[in-house]
């Protein structure tokens, strides 16, 4: 049948024809059904049928869904509401949904409510608020009057978390400062060493024009010193001359070696001078 014949069929109302007779006992069986309270006819719900047979076949979290998607269909179900109470009482443990759904039956059911459901409705409170007190121990302590302890540390006490970091950041310090000191004393030794061989060479060569020229000033020994890996002109200038400030003036002093600035690369060669030499203003 054709839209357009089945409207105009509803409308001139045929009484005779079978699909005008279906629909009108619908409508009827649906305007007395709204009179009706819900809970009564919740057991043709496909849902509740559905969650009762879930929770006969111990399937609880399952029917508990099927009982909840029935409240969307009927929310005034008094059964169904009773239903998901035991459900979260008896098996999954929720004493917070089992006093909301107990509380609804008993608003709903009224004086048909089955007996002994405010019996169950204060054994869900006790257990929730058992739940509650473990929980919030600090809750119940100022209940009964007993004082609290402020959770928050001390800032005079540190934890001892923070006694931890600090002994390990102690020891770090310590450690680095051994590991400054060992490269200070190798830096020193291998200028020490280069310096001797360079006064060595000097002195054998100049000894002839020493005795021969005496009134002559004596000649102004330049050491060197051969850059190694993790070397900087700061750690040079603090192992030879005990001060960092002179990396300065000792670049200044190889600025024909050093063509990139103060970068050093491992293998350069570089002249340390007598700190009067490298700095004469201080020397007068």
């Amino acid at each position: 049948m054709s839209g357009r014949k089945f409207w105009c069929m509803m409308v001139t109302g045929d009484p005779a024809h079978p699909i005008v007779l279906l629909l009108v006992a619908a409508l009827v069986a649906l305007s007395s059904g709204c009179s009706r309270d819900a809970s009564q006819d919740v057991g043709r719900n496909p849902y509740f049928v559905r969650g009762l047979s879930l929770r006969e076949a111990g399937k609880y979290e399952e029917a508990a869904q099927a009982f909840s998607r029935c409240l969307r269909m009927s929310p005034e179900s008094a059964k169904t509401h009773l239903q998901l109470a035991t459900l979260y009482e008896d098996h999954l443990a929720d004493p917070l949904s089992a006093v909301y759904h107990y509380r609804t039956y008993s608003r709903l059911a009224g004086s048909d409510a089955v007996a002994g459901t405010g019996a169950w409705l204060r054994a869900c409170e006790r257990e929730l608020l058992a739940e509650l007190r473990q929980l919030h121990p600090e809750d119940r302590q100022v209940a009964e009057g007993t004082p609290v302890a402020d959770p928050r540390p001390s800032a005079l006490s540190p934890t001892e978390r923070e006694r931890n970091f600090i002994r390990m950041i102690k020891r770090l310090n310590g450690e680095l400062a051994a590991l400054r000191a060992q490269r200070v004393e190798g830096l020193a030794a291998a200028v020490t060493g280069t310096a001797e061989e360079n006064e060595t060479t000097s002195a054998a060569g100049t000894a002839t024009s020493d005795s021969a020229q005496p009134e002559e000033a004596a000649t102004v020994v330049v050491r060197s010193y051969t850059v190694k890996q993790g070397d900087t002109l700061s750690a040079i200038s603090a192992a030879v001359y005990g001060s960092t400030r002179y990396w300065g003036q000792l670049a200044e002093w190889n600025k024909d070696a050093l063509r990139n600035g103060d970068i050093l690369q491992p293998g350069m060669v570089l002249e340390v001078p007598p700190l009067p030499e490298l700095m004469p203003e201080e020397a007068q």
